[in-house]
């Protein structure tokens, strides 16, 4: 199994799937917080995502953070869900709402199969057909979203409120130069 899964209703966890002998798991659970997700990291220590401490400080550090993941962190007393996504993309996660229940994967096909009410999403199928491509947070079943890359969705689990973040750096910093055709040339 290569993916993670988590339901929650009525702000309780009600069933978690991760396979906990995976190499690249992201998993931590007190009476606070909740880490579960995966991960490869580049520049920080798998150990340090997993932590209490990273739950606390997870927006000031979340931007130096550079791998390929998709987690999440659950603050049980605050009721706040906070979905992260990788700035390039490679991890998926995705999530619905529906009769206040909370449904979150890695897998969009393991999602589906807990969705009451299964139909496609228009806007997806068009996208599809007319791009070969879906653009996040468009995904081609209805009411079903992906994080977009680079961002992380918090969710309150007292209302269903949603802000999303954004938390890409850009990677190159550059002036637009205008030549002309003789100055192009040599």
């Amino acid at each position: 199994m290569n993916n993670f899964s988590i339901n929650f209703k009525n702000d309780q966890v009600v069933e978690q799937k991760i396979n906990l002998n995976h190499k690249n798991k992201i998993f931590y659970e007190d009476n606070e917080f909740l880490i579960l997700g995966l991960g490869k990291f580049f520049n920080t220590n798998i150990d340090y995502i997993a932590s209490r401490s990273f739950c606390k400080n997870f927006k000031s550090d979340i931007n130096d953070i550079d791998g390929d993941f998709s987690f999440l962190i659950y603050n049980k007393r605050k009721k706040l869900l906070n979905i992260f996504r990788d700035k390039s993309g490679i991890k998926n996660i995705y999530y619905f709402i529906e009769n206040e229940e909370l449904h979150i994967s890695s897998n969009v096909y393991h999602l589906i199969q807990k969705k009451p009410s299964k139909k496609f999403s228009i806007e997806g199928v068009i996208d599809f057909l007319f791009f070969e491509h879906l653009y996040d947070p468009i995904t081609l079943f209805e009411n079903v979203f992906s994080v977009e890359r680079g961002t992380f969705v918090e969710i309150n689990l007292n209302d269903f409120s949603k802000r999303e973040y954004f938390f890409r750096k850009k990677l190159y910093e550059y002036d637009e130069v205008y030549l002309d055709e003789k100055e192009a040339i040599s």
